[in-house]
């Protein structure tokens, strides 16, 4: 008999949050022009560079725990 393991779902939580937030903090970086010589500045726009990542991770893991299930991942539905 296979047992199957279950990831801890923290782990998940944990992932998508760091995910989301280093892909919108790099992104956002990238197609800002941030005025590096200024720490200030730059410092800043990478904190709320990596917040709005944490915030719209936030949003997506509590649509796939409250959403319906039938919709939650309607994008990866591939048509056939």
């Amino acid at each position: 008999m296979v047992t199957l393991n279950t990831y801890p779902a923290w782990k998940t939580w944990a992932w998508r949050l760091i995910r989301g937030a280093v892909a919108t903090a790099a992104a956002q970086t990238l197609t800002l022009q941030i005025d590096w010589s200024n720490p200030e500045v730059a410092y800043k726009t990478l904190a709320i560079s990596f917040v709005s990542g944490f915030l719209m991770a936030v949003g997506v893991a509590i649509r796939d725990e409250i959403g319906g299930k039938d919709k939650t991942s309607v994008v990866h539905k591939l048509p056939v």
